[in-house]
């Protein structure tokens, strides 16, 4: 997968940054962080995406994209946005997290993206 370039928002409490982990760095964070994704960390078609703050470099989001194969609607990638998990009374970090994860897999090629995981 590409790289993204990361996006800074002004949130309601604080500055954030929101990008892609690199394996290396979901190798390294992912037992602190949601041990549920533990199980991506190998696996060449999972991205994992964070939410840090500008100043403290502290993750206070987390997120994953699946690019799958699909023939159900359309032959092609779907991006499926999973383990949405925030850490912060902010209600739009969430939805700007999906947003930026939606983003990412139009750009990797993916013809939409769903938060539904019965897609085959």
């Amino acid at each position: 997968m590409g790289q993204t370039k990361s996006r800074e928002t002004k949130s309601r409490e604080t500055k954030v940054n929101y990008r892609l982990l690199n394996k290396e760095e979901v190798a390294r964070v992912s037992p602190n962080i949601y041990k549920n994704i533990e199980d991506y960390k190998n696996k060449k078609n999972i991205d994992v995406f964070v939410i840090e703050t500008e100043k403290e470099k502290k993750i206070v989001g987390i997120g994953c994209l699946i690019m799958k194969l699909t023939k159900k609607n359309r032959y092609g990638f779907m991006g499926i946005i999973k383990d949405i998990v925030i850490h912060s009374k902010d209600d739009k970090m969430s939805h700007d997290l999906i947003c930026h994860i939606a983003e990412y897999a139009i750009e990797q090629g993916c013809y939409g993206c769903t938060m539904d995981e019965l897609v085959e």
